[in-house]
């Protein structure tokens, strides 16, 4: 008989496979006869999926068609293709889910070969089902059924040396590819390779004119542009009203409209003047309309005299400065250089992508980014160690039996006398998916947390995300999970024996990693296969454009959201979550890897189809989220290494401490790639940039491209006489 934790990794398993073909067949038949709802997919053909600011942009590929079609040709589009159309972001990305595929396929066709044959022939499965220490199903071929000091945790070690060399050797592949993809993007004709981004300069009575003189004495003749930012802050809340009112009216005109259209087709009065037929209509809309129109020009005549103000005092509203170098070669140069003296003042950085700033940072004071930092850090903290409350109920959900002893939870009882296969899918498939669910609003919650911190770049602010998250997943799905789960699965052994505490969870942890697979299936074959789909968000906006959106405005503001960005942030963090868990549990539950397998294969398929055919790129980050996943490798090795050190010390294997060499080699090589590639990586080689564009000046147009969009906005409204 199947032991009811196989069963639930069969249970999910199998609803995986279904969902995952239902969805496929579902997709390719939406496609062919409901084409309205994936008219927003087509969208994506008259949108720009990249600007490399040189040429024209480049718009996405045709979408295919055929039920096969779209997997074939997503597998077949080329990393020098995609880099060329995509951008840096989706070849990073996707190189980081095909080396996960590799990592899995290699570990788990050699584990197959040396760990299950091995950890399948010990004798713990010959235990009473009684015993804490019984193992049965998937458990037999894991280190659970290997016995204290058993020789066969020899095999164990060396094939910790081959998940760490394995894991290593990809690191180096990747970071040598983001090196040289670096180098290039560093050297193209990009308006932030051109640029530096100046804050903080002492307030003065000619402030522009010492930032000009400060960078002709450093760069003589070499600073062409100096762009100012200023304080628009109160500008933009007042153009927020102005939109907001400006829709408001429209949205009024189109009830009238409507109205006078209905009252003419049922009275009859075709000869009644437009104003006279509104009147019928309304009166009350009349006058909501025309006080409409009057606080519209209130807005309007509030906002020239702002811009009216800032235009004689231009000194005192400017807040920061974009400064534009001739060559590409001098920026970099100045980025890599201690311009000023002091901390504090003259701060200089690297200019972010012109659609990837954030505005709204510029207008906060240093002394506030302290305070602003500070609470960010200890929402997100808080919001950590308040998440591990759901997640340790969710891990009671794995262990039914066990809670349905204690007093107070006596009830659960009956849930175990219904049948093994629902206690099975219960402790199973319902805990991995209530935790996809709670994790997935997670990354909107830190994006909104640290949009918060002075930061001028959406870029910096994602990789924050990316951070944040990968922190916030490994915390509770693998430390909160693991810990509670295993509390949960012997809590009377605990308390009958706590001198064994230790000894039992050296046992369970390892029996946790099917609970992993759980959630790997499910965010693999059912989360990739809905979002495959993009079912739910697709017919809100056709029901939006067809039954909400009446005027003009509104309808250009759905369409313009038709089409959703890639965000990276979280999708790095989704899927580094499975490489973490493969890797912790390579050597302690290997059948994990299989499934690995699956998730990196599948979500390698629906994520470079979305990349390539469905997502927008907003902005260019030059593939800034791959050092982050660099020292997240690392981490996760070292972790791995401790936690298999602390198992061979439990099971009292001594010769276990040969793995101690391990975390001192990777740190070290960690270093090595470091000092190769990441100075480099972030700044380009300065004789690559002279080599390939000797000639090219900063073009005039980035002068443009780096001014605040309500600032540009202004420009082109009515002056105060006209309104």
């Amino acid at each position: 008989m199947i032991d009811p934790e196989t069963l639930s990794v069969l249970w999910t398993f199998g609803i995986g496979i279904i969902v995952l073909v239902v969805c496929f067949f579902l997709f390719a038949w939406l496609k062919a006869k409901v084409p309205e709802i994936y008219h927003f997919r087509m969208l994506a053909s008259q949108l720009s999926f990249y600007n490399d600011y040189n040429d024209e942009p480049v718009y996405a590929p045709e979408q295919p068609k055929g039920i096969f079609a779209w997997l074939l040709l997503t597998w077949l589009y080329t990393e020098d293709k995609l880099i060329q159309t995509h951008g840096l972001d989706a070849v990073m990305f996707t190189r980081f889910m095909r080396s996960g595929l590799f990592i899995c396929c290699i570990l788990c066709l050699s584990a197959a070969v040396v760990l299950f044959p091995v950890y399948a022939t010990s004798g713990r499965h010959h235990l009473k089902s009684n015993n804490p220490l019984y193992t049965s199903g998937l458990e037999l071929i894991s280190m659970s059924n290997l016995q204290r000091n058993d020789p066969r945790m020899w095999v164990s070690m060396l094939f910790e040396y081959l998940v760490v060399f394995t894991a290593l050797l990809f690191l180096f592949f990747d970071y040598r590819a983001y090196y040289r993809y670096r180098m290039q993007y560093r050297a193209q004709e990009r308006p932030t390779n051109y640029t530096l981004l100046l804050v903080d300069v002492p307030k003065s009575v000619d402030v522009f004119e010492s930032v000009q003189e400060y960078f002709n004495r450093l760069f003589p003749q070499d600073v062409p542009y100096v762009v100012p930012v200023f304080n628009l802050e109160s500008i933009q809340k007042l153009q927020v009203k102005l939109e907001k009112l400006l829709g408001r009216k429209e949205r009024l005109e189109w009830r009238y409209l409507q109205d006078s259209t209905n009252i003419r087709r049922g009275d009859g009065c075709h000869n009644i003047s437009p104003s006279h037929t509104l009147g019928i209509a309304n009166r009350s809309k009349l006058k909501e309309l025309q006080h409409c129109n009057e606080m519209i020009r209130e807005k309007k005549i509030l906002i020239a005299v702002e811009r009216s103000k800032i235009l004689k005092d231009n000194n005192s509203n400017m807040i920061a400065f974009f400064i534009l170098f001739r060559y590409k070669f001098q920026a970099a140069f100045a980025r890599q250089t201690c311009l000023f003296e002091k901390a504090t003042q003259w701060v200089t950085s690297s200019a972010a992508d012109p659609n990837g700033i954030h505005w709204n940072a510029f207008s906060w004071s240093r002394p506030s980014s302290l305070f602003r930092k500070f609470l960010s850090i200890a929402s997100i903290l808080a919001l950590i160690i308040f998440w591990t409350i759901p997640v340790t109920f969710v891990s009671g959900l794995a262990n039914i039996q066990t809670l349905s002893h204690v007093k107070a939870l006596h009830w659960l009882s009956n849930i175990t006398k219904v049948s093994p296969k629902v206690v099975a899918f219960l402790n199973g498939v319902l805990p991995a998916v209530i935790l996809v669910v709670l994790f997935s609003f997670v990354p909107w919650l830190l994006y909104k947390l640290l949009l918060q911190t002075r930061d001028f770049s959406l870029v910096h602010v994602q990789s924050q995300v990316q951070i944040w998250y990968t922190v916030f997943l490994v915390v509770q799905v693998f430390l909160s999970y693991t810990i509670s789960g295993s509390i949960f699965g012997n809590l009377q052994a605990m308390i009958q024996d706590p001198n064994n505490i230790p000894n039992l969870l050296s046992e369970t942890i390892p029996k946790q990693g099917l609970f992993y697979m759980n959630y790997i299936l499910i965010q693999g074959l059912v989360g990739f296969s809905i979002s495959l789909l993009l079912i739910g968000p697709l017919i809100v906006r056709w029901f939006k454009l067809h039954w909400i959106a009446k005027t003009e405005r509104e309808k250009n503001k759905v369409i313009t959201n038709a089409i959703q960005a890639f965000h990276y942030s979280s999708h790095y963090g989704s899927a580094f979550i499975v490489v973490f868990l493969c890797l912790m549990y390579s050597v302690m539950s290997p059948f994990i890897l299989f499934f690995g397998c699956i998730y990196f294969a599948w979500g390698l398929c629906v994520t470079k189809y979305q990349l390539i055919y469905v997502n927008v790129s907003m902005y260019e980050a030059g593939g800034v989220h791959f050092p982050t996943v660099f020292y997240s490798y690392i981490a996760t090795l070292i972790l791995q290494q401790l936690v298999m050190m602390a198992l061979f010390g439990i099971n009292q294997f001594i010769p276990g401490f040969l793995i101690l060499p391990l975390p001192f080699l990777t740190v070290s090589y960690a270093k090595w790639l470091s000092r190769r590639f990441e100075t480099v990586s972030e700044h380009g080689a300065v004789f690559k940039m002279i080599e390939k564009n000797n000639e090219s000046s900063v073009p005039v147009t980035y002068y443009d491209l780096y001014k605040h969009p309500v600032w540009i906005a202004l420009n082109e409204t009515e002056e105060l006489s006209s309104i």
